[in-house]
């Protein structure tokens, strides 16, 4: 399987739960995962067991209620991986929870994941990387920067060449998304609402912002606000946030406020209609 995505948003009292797949015995390479996953055993952002080959790919899944065998790119693995990497939370109260992997009898090469996006230090396999050397090229050794692989250095993740969205320029922006809207299965959507400058990136004021109405249990509308929106109970009669979208309740929830987290880690995002929950991914 190549050039492969999926956005994943899966909850319940289930294993073997991967972002992409939940058991592969094949090969995957140039694929990557986003979302959130919930569950109880064999967690992984992009795949739940491996028994195959994962090369050149990533995960941005965030996973929480894992109990044990949780990793953020995959809980199990008992074969190759090469060159992948992990950014999404990974949560799990038992044992052979990593930041990477959980539990690994296999080759891991090459392979690195966010020691503070996940909230983990440790892996069974690859190597823990700050935030910001996980947005050097350099960290990244022995990758295909040339026909696989592309990075905005200093501002972005590594991403695949195949996704075309993160071509970098010369001011780290990303054409045809300065004009204040965006192409989305043939609609027109303007910028996120945390998006308060409107360019396609969700800057750590922007998201500190979302954190607050989070942290208030609720928003309002409010014209006069830097944002359109108030913590607290009050009027409603506007659009709602955009990351209010999973229930749409005027309250921003935890799977909601990791959804834009997500897009701040990656550095940009772009409108993707009916592709995630709230029409917009990272990168």
């Amino acid at each position: 399987m190549d050039n492969c995505c999926a956005n994943a948003f899966v909850s319940g009292s289930l294993d073997d739960i991967g972002g992409l797949i939940g058991v592969n015995s094949g090969k995957i390479n140039t694929s990557y995962a986003t979302g959130e996953l919930s569950g109880t055993v064999d967690l992984g952002g992009l795949i739940g067991k491996n028994a195959g080959e994962i090369k050149n790919s990533y995960s941005m899944v965030s996973i929480s209620m894992g109990a044990m065998h949780v990793g953020g790119l995959m809980s199990y693995n008992e074969q190759t991986v090469e060159n992948c990497y992990s950014i999404g939370f990974v949560s799990g109260g038992g044992p052979f929870v990593g930041g990477l992997i959980g539990w690994s009898a296999g080759s891991i090469t090459n392979s690195y994941w966010d020691i503070e996006t996940s909230g983990r230090t440790i892996s069974d396999g690859g190597e823990g990387k700050t935030t910001s050397e996980m947005k050097q090229q350099t960290t990244f050794i022995d990758w295909n920067f040339s026909t696989i692989w592309g990075i905005n250095e200093g501002m972005s993740y590594p991403y695949l060449l195949w996704q075309g969205e993160l071509t970098p320029e010369p001011e780290g922006m990303i054409e045809g998304m300065h004009e204040g809207y965006a192409e989305g299965e043939g609609e027109t959507l303007p910028p996120h609402s945390a998006d308060q400058n409107k360019d396609w990136e969700i800057n750590l004021i922007e998201l500190l912002r979302v954190i607050q109405l989070y942290n208030s249990g609720g928003y309002h509308c409010d014209a006069l606000g830097e944002d359109g929106y108030a913590p607290g109970p009050g009027e409603v009669n506007c659009s709602p946030h955009s990351s209010d979208c999973n229930p749409q309740d005027w309250k921003i929830n935890l799977p909601e406020l990791l959804r834009i987290i997500q897009i701040y880690n990656i550095g940009v995002y772009h409108a993707c209609q009916n592709q995630s929950e709230n029409n917009y991914c990272p990168g």
